[in-house]
């Protein structure tokens, strides 16, 4: 196969009401919005994701599952089956709110300029941001006074080209969920989606996001054995002749076509996806050296 498609798992002085963007600056375009929904979202009067011009996935997102007082739970974001469990913005707070929108910033925007400006308003719900003075405070102001960006001043925490940001959580109320038994949990997920500029395989083929999953404490002190897991409804071209298969040593699934595509052609693309890194755990004298014994690293 010629193609493939990699889909990896890795704005204050002006507030833009943007709840759905589309990342389209290699050859994948992928539109989401504020809670959690990618590729089933209209922008422009065009839907879903597409490689080349042609579609390859319907729909994405995640899903939940875990242990709160021993009580099993489950949740998630997918669209095409009508799971939608998440609200924009952090916990408590109004999900019409004008900051609970995609944040976006770009290796070309100007420095100290609107998207770093607007970017405050990121941070203050949970975004991370290069603390260049090492006070803790994001203020992204030109201290040299030299109209660039130098390593002493703040500017946010940007990887790729064009890296998009936003925070929702799972404060849908129980009886307006598809599975009205499951209440909310109190999570908030912080998700980063981002790509690369590139004309050169893979980076021109690929688009990176991040879910950072929190407990907010607020309705459940703890929650256990939490499994996480991407979710997606591909389309690859034409949907009658699409094959699917997993890898379990490289944490990695695959679409593929059965010959040749009513809309690719004799020579359709495959779409891979991959986890990249999963939760951090800290297990004493395995993942670190419990020197003092007490269990906390």
């Amino acid at each position: 196969m010629k193609n493939t498609v990699i889909f990896l798992l890795l704005l204050a002085t002006q507030i833009f009401a943007q709840t759905k963007y589309r990342l389209n600056i290699n050859y994948i375009d992928l539109p989401f919005d504020n809670k959690g929904i990618v590729a089933d979202v209209i922008i422009d009067g065009s839907i879903g994701g597409k490689f080349e011009n042609l579609g390859f996935l319907y729909d994405g997102g995640f899903l939940l599952a875990g242990y709160a007082n021993d009580t099993l739970w489950a949740n998630g974001v997918t669209s095409a089956f009508l799971l939608n469990d998440y609200l924009p913005g952090t916990i408590n707070n109004d999900p019409s709110d004008s900051k609970n929108i995609i944040y976006v910033v770009k290796a070309s925007d100007d420095a100290f300029g609107q998207s770093w400006q607007n970017w405050i308003n990121a941070v203050e719900l949970g975004a991370d941001f290069y603390d260049g003075n090492n006070d803790n405070i994001y203020d992204p102001v030109d201290l040299n006074g030299n109209n660039m960006w130098d390593r002493n001043e703040d500017r946010p925490a940007l990887i790729g080209d064009v890296m998009t940001w936003c925070v929702y959580n799972d404060e849908v109320p129980a009886n307006q969920r598809t599975f009205n038994t499951v209440s909310p949990k109190g999570i908030e997920i912080q998700q980063t989606i981002l790509a690369y500029a590139s004309n050169l395989s893979p980076l021109s083929n690929t688009v990176f996001i991040r879910y950072r999953l929190i407990n907010t404490g607020t309705l459940a002190s703890k929650l256990d054995s939490v499994i996480f897991s991407i979710f997606t409804d591909s389309d690859l071209g034409d949907y009658d002749d699409d094959l699917i298969g997993c890898d379990t040593l490289l944490n990695s699934s695959f679409y593929y076509n059965d010959g040749d595509d009513s809309q690719y052609g004799d020579d359709p693309p495959s779409y891979f996806i991959k986890f990249l890194q999963g939760p951090i755990s800290y297990i004493p004298n395995v993942s670190y050296i419990d020197n003092n014994g007490n269990n906390i690293f």
